[in-house]
């Protein structure tokens, strides 16, 4: 679900007992601190933590597919570029594949196996090793094909948008505003 960054201020002032506010009186200080702009502060440390670390439960995947570029396949290996912002591939689906590519980092076991034409992925059991979270390499194409992706799920950041599950919610605490 795409949040707005007003929403969530919102939502934190509420969780830490800000609000509500009331409606029927107008008091203008200039010497206040600005609690705006530092729950602002915080829902953005918070957004990009849960991004960096959190569980995919409390994020919200989107289709990016037409945000990608694709090479052509070299002995067997196609490339994607990824827009910025994308910090986890959910899913890469192909029509040639029997399933969604499994995603792997080029240090993991796996994704040192596709270095070897004799242990990389294929139609079968498609691998995808994702890089620096600007490209992924697609291990699975047979001589002469051209890929044709269905879907790709990313978790990414974008400016002023806020892709969570409402789940997410639940993990703005007091104790986590006090902190």
């Amino acid at each position: 679900m795409l949040y707005s960054l007003s929403f969530l201020i919102d939502e934190w002032k509420m969780r830490a007992g800000f609000e509500p506010a009331r409606i029927d009186a107008t008091i203008t200080r200039h010497d206040a601190f600005d609690i705006d702009a530092y729950v602002e502060r915080l829902v953005n440390d918070w957004y990009v933590k849960l991004l960096q670390e959190g569980d995919l439960k409390y994020l919200d995947p989107e289709d990016i597919t037409d945000l990608i570029t694709v090479s052509a396949p070299d002995k067997g290996v196609a490339t994607l570029t990824l827009p910025e912002g994308v910090f986890h591939i959910v899913e890469i689906m192909d029509s040639k594949w029997e399933r969604p590519a499994r995603i792997v980092t080029p240090a993991s076991r796996d994704g040192r196996l596709q270095e070897s034409v004799f242990s990389r992925g294929g139609s079968a059991s498609p691998v995808g090793v994702f890089h620096n979270n600007t490209t992924v390499k697609l291990y699975s194409y047979e001589p002469g094909t051209t890929p044709q992706l269905e879907r790709v799920l990313a978790v990414r950041h974008v400016p002023g948008e806020y892709r969570l599950s409402p789940l997410a919610l639940s993990l703005i605490t007091p104790s986590f505003l006090n902190s």
